[in-house]
């Protein structure tokens, strides 16, 4: 049996009165819960507090706590509530929860289109309407831009159009990027009304545009004119230089945005609670369209596209091509993995650059090296290898060198490739900075787990302590008074990792600019220890030389330990795995072998050799059998015996002896031999006792070294 119409209606009526009661009741709970969670955070009752915050949480969505949060008498005093409770283990989390759910909302409610266009419809409804719905156009910020200016670009609203206008100047700097980048695509109408809102607002990133604007040989003539107001309008208070072209400013946009993000300073249009930015386009038949961009490589996105305006304009600015290529390339290196934004080029950015030639590649790594930038430094030395000659990767034709500045740059990868890059240009003539290049490629050869360090300090106890902290945490450390009386030490050993120097402010400096003229020195990090009277003079002193650090003298050695492994990880870079430190290794061994054979005169292999003789006990793959091949070509004693040590050695697999008994008959045929008459009895009983490839290696070395034929007439009358 169905029931009567009207009673279901009733009924009905009923359900919904009692829902709307219940929803009623429930936001009067959690507004309840609001407020007794703000007083218990305040009395100190943490407890209470997260019993009441964790209900709310629980009973309302993030639209709903943004309403009772902003309709509290307690939302002025919100962010003081939360930080107090954020420093309370036990609310921490809750209180992160409460911010992201209140800030989650606003994100949303500012980009509510509906809630938009609503506004923008009660604009001229009168003052009141009028100044509320402002108020929360301003909240929306540069989201309300497309609707503002779909309301401008519609004929139908023109009685709208004046308070539309008014209100994209209330709502201000938010409104400027979005209005800019549409407006050269503007008819001349809105485009005079858009130049006319700029000018008000009157924020310099609309000069670029506003010039393009009165540049344009189509422009509208009332719509230049009112352009060309609001620019000098705007120039007012910008040093701006005379006749620049629209070109100019869009590159001086564009780098302002490229050492914006450098620096790690927010954008405008950035959101700090979304981590990302808002790139904006004008689409025919679309209007303005937003892109959003993770936080890491919005800066080099909008460089990017004031670069490539900059070059639409004018195709001659060689900066505007450089800065594109830096922006395009650290865009690639930085985006985020999980980024699903599309490509902004076809090819990747490194097809682009090593097109652009010698001159924009060395822009490109003058600008990384300025940033201390690694990965786009490693990007212009890889193109610069691939694409120049000597004369090119050195630029000696250019106004800078920064492949000079490479070699002792912090990073050890950049170091390492621009060795790499400039010996294998093959010079003819000594350069700046020629001399560091084996010491560089002697780092590479011995980039391994053991490192090596020096202590200086002219008081001896303080010397020894700073060397067993160092051998504690696993340098092969050695301690004296300067730099000179470590001499031996420092040229003996393969290369160093670290100096530590304890001493007076004076002393220090002068030890600093001394190591920077000793080749060997010259790329070492170092860490000094000085006094709190001194830290100030001491950290300018570290200001200009990017090798050293500094820390206040401490007696902790925790503090002391954690001070140097700072210095070592802010100079070498990021850490160099097993594969890839095998591989540099095996790729210097390979460069040093050719310096010798080709016994180029600029540089000197021989100050590679501590490194080389360290090599030949190598486990790994190929790099011994490297070593003893480069130390074949040197002609002294030290070089031959240190072969055949490792040749000899019994406990070494025949596969990695029989290319060093190669080396060493190489050494031999080449300059005579220098073995002690023990190094030639092991040898001779090798000859004796070995079969196969070992055999006939020991055979080939015995008689580069002209033994006695006696031995070959004993082995056949036996």
């Amino acid at each position: 049996m169905s029931l009567p119409r009207c009673f279901t209606a009733v009924l009905g009526a009923i359900l919904c009165l009692v829902a709307t009661v219940h929803a009623q009741d429930a936001t009067a709970t959690a507004r309840q819960q609001w407020e007794d969670f703000n007083h218990y955070v305040l009395i100190a009752r943490p407890d209470l507090a997260a019993a009441n915050a964790s209900a709310l949480l629980a009973s309302v969505d993030d639209a709903t706590l943004l309403d009772i949060v902003e309709s509290s008498s307690r939302a002025a005093t919100f962010d003081s509530t939360r930080d107090g409770a954020a420093g309370r283990e036990t609310l921490r989390e809750l209180a992160i929860e409460t911010r992201n759910g209140r800030q989650r909302a606003r994100i949303e409610r500012s980009r509510d289109s509906e809630r938009i266009a609503s506004d923008i419809d009660r604009l001229d409804d009168g003052d009141r309407p009028r100044a509320n719905a402002i108020e929360r156009l301003r909240g929306s910020g540069q989201f309300a831009a497309p609707l503002l200016l779909d309301a401008l670009m519609d004929d139908d609203r023109q009685q709208q159009h004046p308070y539309v206008m008014a209100a994209m100047v209330s709502v201000g700097r938010p409104m400027v990027y979005p209005l800019a980048v549409a407006l050269p695509h503007l008819e001349a109408v809105t485009q005079t009304q858009v130049a006319q809102v700029l000018g008000e607002i009157g924020y310099p990133r609309a000069l670029p545009y506003l010039k393009q604007v009165i540049d344009a040989p189509d422009t509208d003539p009332h719509a230049k004119r009112v352009a060309q107001a609001a620019y000098d309008l705007i120039g007012q208070n910008v040093a701006l230089p005379a006749n620049v072209t629209a070109a100019e400013l869009f590159l001086t946009l564009g780098q302002n945005h490229y050492t914006t993000q450098t620096a790690g300073k927010p954008l405008p249009g950035y959101s700090a609670a979304e981590g990302a930015g808002v790139v904006w386009s004008f689409v025919e038949g679309q209007g303005l369209v937003a892109t959003s961009v993770p936080g890491e490589i919005f800066g080099d996105g909008l460089a990017m596209r004031a670069a490539r305006q900059a070059l639409t304009l004018n195709q001659q600015l060689d900066p505007a091509l450089s800065l594109w290529l830096a922006a395009s390339l650290r865009q690639e290196n930085n985006a985020p993995a999980s980024s699903d934004l599309p490509p902004q080029t076809p090819l990747p950015a490194q097809f682009y650059l090593e097109m652009a030639g010698p001159l924009r590649q060395h822009d490109v790594l003058d600008r990384a090296l300025d940033d201390r930038d690694p990965l786009l430094a490693l990007d212009a030395i890889n193109a610069l290898s691939a694409t120049a000659g000597t004369d090119a990767l050195l630029n000696r034709a250019g106004t800078v060198q920064p492949m000079i500045r490479t070699l002792s740059y912090p990073d050890r990868r950049v170091r390492f490739g621009a060795a790499i890059a400039m010996t294998n240009a093959f010079p003819e003539e000594a350069f700046p900075g020629s001399h560091r290049i084996v010491p560089v490629l002697a780092e590479m050869v011995r980039q391994s787990d053991q490192r090596y360090a020096i202590a200086v300090s002219r008081n001896g106890e303080v010397a020894a302590r700073m060397q067993a902290i160092l051998s504690d945490l696993g340098y092969q450390a050695t301690s004296g008074p300067s730099l000179s009386a470590l001499g031996e030490v420092i040229n003996a050993n393969p290369g160093l990792d670290l100096v530590m120097l304890s001493d007076d402010l004076e002393t220090i400096a002068m030890t600093v600019r001394d190591s920077a003229s000793n080749y060997q020195l010259a790329t070492v990090p170092m860490l000094a220890m000085v006094s709190s009277a001194d830290m100030p003079q001491a950290t300018l002193l570290a200001d200009s030389d990017p090798r050293l650090m500094v820390t206040q003298r401490s007696d902790d050695a925790q503090e002391l330990r954690g001070a140097v492994e700072q210095a070592a990880e802010r100079f070498a870079g990021r850490s160099i795995s097993g594969d890839e430190a095998h591989a540099y290794a095996t790729s210097a061994l390979t460069v040093l072998r050719r310096i010798a054979e080709t016994r180029n005169p600029i540089f000197d292999v021989r100050e590679a050799r501590p490194a080389l003789v360290l090599a030949l006990s190598d486990s790994r793959e190929g790099v011994a059998e490297l070593a003893g091949a480069v130390l074949a070509l040197m002609d002294d004693q030290v070089s031959q015996s240190a072969i055949a040590d490792a040749a000899l050695d019994t406990g070494r697999p025949a596969a990695v002896r029989v290319p060093l008994l190669n080396s060493l008959a190489e050494s031999a045929r080449l300059y005579g031999g220098y073995l002690s008459q023990a190094q030639l009895d092991k040898l001779l009983e090798l000859v004796k006792t070995s079969r196969g490839d070992l055999a006939n290696a020991a055979a080939r070395a015995h008689g580069a070294l002209t033994l006695p034929t006696g031995n070959v007439v004993e082995l056949i009358t036996e």
